[in-house]
């Protein structure tokens, strides 16, 4: 047995497993540094939250709540949030006429949203159907399909949920 070709073998195939390790390390790098100022928002609709009032003389109020979290590395500021019309880049603004009921419990917009803090904006059911209803008969929406709300930060980003429901089961309600 040769083992001067023995030993050139073992260290060809050395030298391929530490450029491979080098490169995989280079790629890690760029990808952390990428992700270390990256902005992310997880955002949950919930349209059955049930707010009671203290005094048994008031009614209890069905309200729509999107929640929006902040995941990213980065704290960032949440500008407005609608829902998306099924035509292209046009989107319906929740929020901006609010009752007195849903303008005591939400923040107010633009709103600062830190690293791993949560905020929960609400409409009143009653409203938000109406605002459907509405966009369904001037065929801004189309009932069949599922509703996508967004959020929008300071910088123009666009965050965006499709619902579970389409826009005929949110009606139905």
């Amino acid at each position: 047995m040769n083992w001067s070709l023995f030993w050139t073998a073992f260290g060809a195939r050395g030298a391929t497993l530490g450029a491979f390790a080098t490169a995989t390390a280079v790629i890690v790098s760029l990808w952390q540094v990428r992700h270390q100022e990256s902005k992310k928002l997880r955002l949950r609709f919930s349209d059955s939250m049930k707010m009671f009032s203290v005094d048994p003389n008031t009614p209890e109020e069905t309200l729509i709540c999107l929640s929006i979290t902040n995941v990213g590395n980065r704290k960032l500021i949440v500008q407005n949030w609608g829902f998306s019309f099924h035509k292209k880049n046009c989107h319906g603004l929740l929020g901006i006429n609010q009752s007195q009921l849903t303008q005591g419990i939400n923040p107010s917009l633009p709103y600062e949203l830190e690293i791993e803090h949560k905020i929960d904006l609400y409409l009143e059911h009653k409203y938000f159907i109406r605002n459907l209803k509405e966009c369904v008969a001037e065929k801004d929406l189309n009932p069949r399909r599922k509703l996508i709300f967004f959020v929008s930060d300071s910088a123009g980003k666009i965050y965006r949920l499709k619902s579970k429901k389409t826009v005929a089961e949110m009606i139905k309600k």
